[in-house]
């Protein structure tokens, strides 16, 4: 399989076009698509664990996002994992004290490629983290018994071909996929000028790949997470402006 090259981490990427978000939390459907829509990755039972339901229906996900080793880039760019893993622990709690009924599930959301506000090697404006950051993650999170989300934010990479070179970590059981449209460009768009859009078909495309690669991989269903802050992010139709959700 033929995996995309990335550069090497480093704790002084630019992050000046980044929203920074310290936690994301999920319940039931919330973070899915409603009832009647195609469901995300792995609906099927796949004789691995994988179940019809899916991981939302049944559980809460509470996730501390972020790029590791810059500061300025989340909770999981200002600690290492294992200090991350006990704020997470000490946060999940509360919730588990205000809806004891619901299980929780946690995990980490780690940007796996970053915006950025000047052309990268590759003029897509986006810098990648790299094979060994990637692999100490999805080890550290295994190890644990956590999940782990890798978000993409595309800049001027056509989506698939961005979450597309994640995917023998995404191959892996506890590993999911986000996507950030907000830094998704086109034309003279530039990262943190413009609030960047996906297609819907672009997110039935990457729902579609997710279920694809769970049945190849005989792992269960992945969960998949659109950040979306605003309505144009999500284009249904031609140039519409409707919401997906």
């Amino acid at each position: 399989m033929r995996v995309r090259p990335r550069p090497t981490p480093s704790s002084h990427l630019p992050t000046d076009c980044l929203t920074r978000r310290r936690a994301l939390a999920m319940g039931g459907a919330a973070a899915m698509l409603p009832p009647g829509r195609r469901q995300p990755a792995g609906a099927a039972q796949d004789g691995t664990g994988g179940s019809r339901v899916g991981l939302l229906s049944q559980n809460r996900i509470l996730l501390y996002y972020g790029f590791p080793g810059n500061q300025n880039m989340g909770v999981l760019g200002e600690h290492e994992p294992e200090r991350v893993l006990d704020l997470l622990r000490a946060e999940a709690e509360t919730y588990r004290a205000a809806d004891p009924g619901r299980p929780l599930k946690i995990g980490f959301e780690m940007i796996a490629s970053v915006a950025q506000g000047s052309p990268s090697e590759d003029g897509k404006y986006i810098a990648d983290a790299s094979r060994e950051l990637l692999d100490t993650y999805t080890q550290f999170t295994a190890d644990h018994n956590l999940l782990l989300f890798l978000d993409v934010q595309m800049g001027f990479r056509e989506p698939k071909e961005d979450y597309g070179g994640l995917e023998e970590w995404l191959a892996q059981p506890h590993v999911h996929l986000g996507i950030d449209p907000e830094f998704h460009m086109r034309g003279d768009e530039l990262p943190g000028e413009e609030i960047g859009q996906v297609t819907a078909a672009e997110v039935t495309g990457a729902q579609q790949w997710l279920v694809n690669l769970a049945q190849a991989n005989g792992v269960p269903g992945k969960v998949f997470i659109v950040h979306q802050f605003h309505h144009s992010m999500i284009e249904v139709g031609i140039r519409s402006c409707t919401s997906l959700w």
